[in-house]
């Protein structure tokens, strides 16, 4: 009987003849036929979703029995109760009845983990593009992750011998990249623009040091140190016990480098791993890893040819866009072996910032964020004429359109940001940048020249380049805060930026474009002011700020500021004028991307002059996922972006655990 094959198999005494894996033993069960000992017919097929293996502190373990369809007969049920008893019995192994036990059989398990809150609901993880999602505790008895919940985006930890997760306190505001410390009771993770840290066991975070967002990760030393990328285009600094941040390490110029990014202590404590992005990567499945001894300072190249590496049980993992990989290293000599093994290909890297989402225990156990189910919709024109579907190769973000309607402008998702250029009338796309970071790029009013935001001198600054020669860039102007541009005016002489991260502290500014540039605040508040765009004849400021707790659209005389009005009514972002002035488009809910279940833009008429008015605000669209848009000339034409880095949130898998990972590879 094929049950009896599969039990025996599961209890062999002989571990080499047991199932080596949990996926071969669920592929067996899936294949297994159900049938009537009586008739002899066949009834069915075990119905298995993935196995969802729970810990708990009472009984040892507990599995989610799989479904199966309705049996006619005793007999069936019975079967179908010996295949899950089966399951159960083969879980026992793997698992000890006190906690998880990675001895059992010297086997490698693959398996979910379903976590719940207090309450019994799902605790849902979620990443994005951009900071890493889960970390599991040196001795890998705990795991922590970031998960979507009522409050927001919170940080959970659970034990692995308990199902149940417990939110950290005071982490609801978009946590990220979480990394415990060497004795594992301490995390340090990105929050609300700072480097922060929590116990385990529970208290508020502490603020360390700022940091943008997102976070590119963080590692403890030995002494309580912690190493952090303060940012996306320096290298690592270190947090002392004492409150004193020092230089860890320098970006080398004379290889182009413009970030050190995902550090990782090795547990000897001598060195810390961490990825190296240079100006002309093209992707990080390119990136070089590289380690840093703590006391001299000597950097030593690895290997070249991934992302987010960790030491781990004698080798080094990393993330490609094809998998998970290890490769022998030797911890005195820091040689790297010839060999690069796949332990697992589902997980969830991206290549925009070289995000590899996975943690490694001591105990050759290691978590992963599986892939998502990432649906990337192509550019689009709709209007109520039909639409128009404008596909490119790559991700396209951040769209800017000509004053003519005829071409618009995009930033290229990759590891480091490109221009795109889009011609409406062919639909053909055309590379315009090929080296450094340059996004948000606005047209000037002849349809040629182009100014954007670029990273080539550390921060990004405002640059003025001729569209079709990338050579002709020029720096405008320059600061440390980091810069975007906005408006340019139709005589070209002024233009709006903003000045800050737009994350906490955005502010607009002007820019005269004369001989004699200069920069003058517009508004410049403790609240954020961002995405400022002006009427066509340049008497109003149309803007988003958070200054009522939510981000709203607002609109004011220009440039005496005065009468400020509110335009929407439940939060709102991304504001756009029509082509004559008479209505005002914007995206409507919270003004947080990642916050949003669908895209809907919505139109309220206006009319300007000293007496203004607004009128007839009605939808026009609702889009899932949806990033930003632009308004046609038409004024009923509305070009679409989507954006992949919005797909995650919503649905997640559970966190994977791997035990005796290093089995998988031998």
């Amino acid at each position: 009987m094929e049950l009896e094959r599969i039990v025996a198999k599961a209890l062999a005494k002989d571990r080499e003849l047991r199932y080596q894996h949990a996926a071969d033993l669920i592929a067996d069960l899936k294949a297994l036929k159900l049938t009537d000992p009586d008739s002899g017919h066949v009834t069915g097929k075990l119905s298995t979703t993935r196995v969802h293996t729970a810990i708990t502190a009472e009984s040892g373990v507990l599995v989610d029995a799989p479904a199966t369809r309705p049996s006619r007969s005793f007999s069936t049920r019975a079967l179908t109760g010996a295949v899950i008893a089966a399951i159960s019995i083969t879980a026992l192994l793997f698992f000890g009845s006190g906690g998880w036990s990675s001895s059992a059989a010297n086997m490698s398990m693959d398996v979910s983990l379903l976590t719940r809150s207090a309450d019994g609901k799902r605790l849902q993880p979620f990443s994005q593009a951009f900071s890493r999602g889960v970390g599991i505790s040196p001795d890998g008895k705990q795991v922590a992750f970031m998960a979507r919940t009522e409050m927001g985006w919170e940080l959970v930890v659970r034990d692995l011998d308990n199902a149940t997760g417990v939110i950290i306190p005071g982490t609801s505001d978009f946590v990220e990249s979480p990394a415990y410390s060497f004795d594992g009771n301490e995390l340090t993770f990105g929050l609300d623009m700072q480097l922060q840290t929590a116990n385990v066991g529970g208290g508020l975070p502490t603020a360390l040091a700022p940091v943008d967002r997102p976070s590119r990760g963080s590692t403890w030393l030995a002494d309580g140190s912690i190493v952090f990328a303060p940012n996306s285009a320096t290298g690592l600094l270190r947090h002392f016990p004492d409150g004193t941040i020092r230089t860890f390490t320098q970006l080398n110029e004379s290889i182009g480098e413009n970030s050190h990014r995902w550090p990782n202590a090795l547990p000897n404590g001598a060195g810390v791993i961490y990825t190296s992005k240079t100006y002309d990567l093209g992707s990080f499945d390119d990136a070089s890893i590289f380690v840093v001894d703590v006391e001299s300072g000597e950097v030593t190249l690895l290997f070249r040819g991934g992302t987010g590496a960790m030491y781990a049980n004698g080798y080094l993992l990393y993330g490609k866009s094809t998998g998970l990989y290890a490769v022998s290293m030797d911890l005195e000599t820091m040689e790297i072996g010839n060999e690069h093994l796949l332990v697992t290909d589902d997980i969830y890297v991206t290549m925009p910032s070289g995000v590899a989402n996975f943690s490694a225990s001591l105990n050759e156990s290691l978590v992963v964020l599986p892939k998502p189910e990432i649906r990337l919709d192509p550019v689009q024109l709709i209007s109520p004429r039909g639409t128009r579907v404008l596909e490119y190769s790559d991700e396209v973000i951040w769209p800017g359109l000509s004053p003519q309607g005829k071409r618009v402008i995009f930033t290229q998702h990759a590891a480091n940001d490109g221009l795109v250029v889009l011609d409406l009338d062919s639909g053909n796309y055309v590379q315009v940048t090929t080296r450094y970071n340059n996004q948000h790029a606005i047209w000037g009013p002849d349809e040629r020249r182009i100014l954007f935001t670029s990273d080539r001198r550390g921060h990004f600054n405002l640059y003025e380049m001729d569209v079709d020669d990338q050579e002709s860039a020029r720096l405008m102007w320059a600061d440390t805060t980091g810069l975007q541009p906005t408006f340019w005016s139709a005589d070209g002489k002024m233009v709006l930026y903003q000045r800050g991260s737009g994350i906490r502290g955005a502010d607009i500014w002007s820019l005269s474009m004369g001989v004699d540039t200069v920069a003058t605040p517009v508004l410049d508040s403790e609240f954020d002011e961002m995405h400022a765009v002006l009427s066509s004849d340049g008497s109003f400021i149309l803007y988003e700020s958070d200054e009522s707790g939510e981000s709203e659209i607002y609109i004011r005389q220009y440039p005496e500021l005065r009468v400020k009005r509110l335009i929407s009514v439940s939060g709102g972002f991304r504001p756009r004028f029509s082509k004559d002035g008479s209505q005002i488009f914007y995206i409507a809910g919270n003004g947080r991307a990642e916050s949003r279940t669908e895209c809907t833009i919505e139109v309220v008429n206006f009319t300007g002059g000293s007496q203004s008015t607004i009128s007839g605000r009605r939808t026009v669209m609702d889009n899932p996922l949806c990033s930003d848009f632009e308004i046609m000339p038409d004024g009923d034409t509305i070009l679409l972006v989507s954006n992949s880095e919005n797909t995650p949130y919503w649905d997640m898998p559970d966190v994977r655990l791997i035990t005796n990972w290093t089995e998988r590879i031998k």
